[in-house]
């Protein structure tokens, strides 16, 4: 990525960058006060790019990087002034969550929907979702959701987060491609008996 055209550019500070995905990393609240999540390795993104998910900054690490689509796609996002943060492969690790440092990721935008601006559509289905024992999980179960076409998720009273850095890594990119959206049970109800919505209900008691 050395010799190529930096007139447009816009490198950051590393500590204060860091500091900041630390932080969305370990903290709901900052998360969600920022609206802003973190994504990190090829495969997640790459589904944010190519899903045209809006970044806040690109986090690389020029030597951990090897995919040359990563690259291309690092190239392409500083030409178009994306703020970055290039990294070491020894700070990248401080905030990588991976077993393995892919050497790219990014700080992208919450994207929650309100029920009562959502259409049923002709997607098969919407998952409904109050509570998971696990955030990877719910990461499994955004793959499937993604895998069958279904719309997204519908997830009852905020105790669902579906920026966890679990759910996100165990998703594999899937995240980006299901609608969130929050709602309350009345609001649920209302907007089933609205569309006149085929209910299936599934209960996990242990």
């Amino acid at each position: 990525m050395t010799g190529e055209d930096t007139t447009d550019h816009r490198p950051l500070p590393v500590a204060p960058a860091l500091t900041q995905i630390a932080r969305l990393q370990r903290d709901r609240r900052y998360r969600d006060a920022q609206g802003r999540f973190f994504v990190e390795g090829v495969r997640n993104f790459v589904a944010a790019i190519d899903h045209g998910c809006a970044v806040d900054t690109l986090l690389y690490s020029e030597r951990l990087l090897t995919s040359p689509l990563a690259r291309k796609l690092v190239r392409r996002l500083k030409r178009a002034g994306v703020p970055f943060v290039r990294a070491s492969p020894e700070q990248f690790r401080t905030v990588s969550r991976a077993e393995r440092a892919s050497g790219v990721g990014a700080i992208l935008r919450q994207h929650i929907r309100d029920l009562q601006h959502v259409a049923p559509g002709d997607e098969p289905c919407w998952v409904v979702l109050n509570q998971v024992r696990a955030p990877g999980n719910f990461g499994t179960l955004v793959r499937t959701s993604a895998a069958i076409g279904a719309a997204g998720f519908i997830l009852l009273d905020g105790s669902v987060d579906p920026f966890d850095p679990a759910v996100v890594r165990a998703s594999m990119g899937a995240l980006v491609r299901q609608t969130l959206v929050r709602a309350s049970v009345e609001q649920l109800r209302e907007w089933v008996q609205r569309h006149h919505i085929h209910r299936l209900a599934t209960e996990y008691r242990r």
